[in-house]
């Protein structure tokens, strides 16, 4: 069924509405609960969060990993406001490594990085996960530069 609506422009006609969007469809249950993430920001490690569940073994094994970002729908990773403030927050929190959008470099290094806090450049979530093993595995990771 079509339903239309008066034309909030014009009430003689009618106004028919359309919505464009991506919407995904699991070949599986799953439950996801939202009600801690905070905002778009949150998007590349509650994408992260879910490649742990649907992966084997752990993805960051008992490490304290955190980082940010906005996440498309191809994987990329965009950059937030307040980098200094979210690097700050993870560090006092216990973070010891921090996943950065490679948009935010610049302003992660010239806010300055805390004290036992590594950082890593990711442009996509493929790339967050590649980073993780590496700094789980003690290999080199991608750095931030200006």
């Amino acid at each position: 069924d079509i339903v239309t609506t008066t034309n909030p422009n014009d009430s003689s006609r009618a106004f028919l509405g359309i919505s464009i969007g991506i919407t995904y469809e699991a070949t599986f249950d799953i439950q996801i609960t939202l009600e801690s993430v905070g905002g778009p920001s949150a998007g590349l490690m509650l994408s992260l969060g879910i490649v742990d569940i649907l992966t084997p073994g752990p993805l960051v094994d008992g490490r304290y990993v955190a980082g940010t970002g906005t996440i498309e729908p191809d994987g990329t990773v965009g950059p937030i406001g307040g980098i200094a403030l979210a690097l700050a927050g993870a560090r006092d929190s216990g973070a010891t490594f921090f996943l950065v959008p490679a948009d935010n470099c610049a302003e992660a290094l010239a806010a300055g990085v805390p004290s036992g806090l590594t950082i890593a450049k990711v442009s996509t979530l493929d790339e967050a996960v590649a980073e993780i093993d590496a700094y789980r595995e003690g290999a080199p990771i991608t750095p931030c530069t200006p």
